[in-house]
């Protein structure tokens, strides 16, 4: 096992070049990122409306109880 690590540790490694952006390529990642965040902003809203119905909802059941409770009482 110490002969495979030491030739692990012996050998080159070979770096790839650095990746040139070109402005096409900055273009494509902009759009990409900008679809990516409607769809976040999409998800966000949709949640936020969830959110909203889930509390109009239990508003609404929370009244129902009172108003049972009132009429138990009579």
């Amino acid at each position: 096992m110490n002969t495979e690590m030491n030739q692990l540790d012996n050998q080159e490694f070979v770096l790839e070049p650095e990746w040139e952006l070109t402005e096409e390529d900055a273009r494509e990642i902009k759009e990409s990122l900008g679809d990516n965040l409607d769809l976040l902003d999409m998800f966000d809203e949709q949640t936020k409306r969830e959110n909203e119905l889930s509390q109009e909802w239990y508003d609404k059941e929370a009244k129902e109880d009172e108003y049972q409770k009132f009429l138990e009482k009579l």
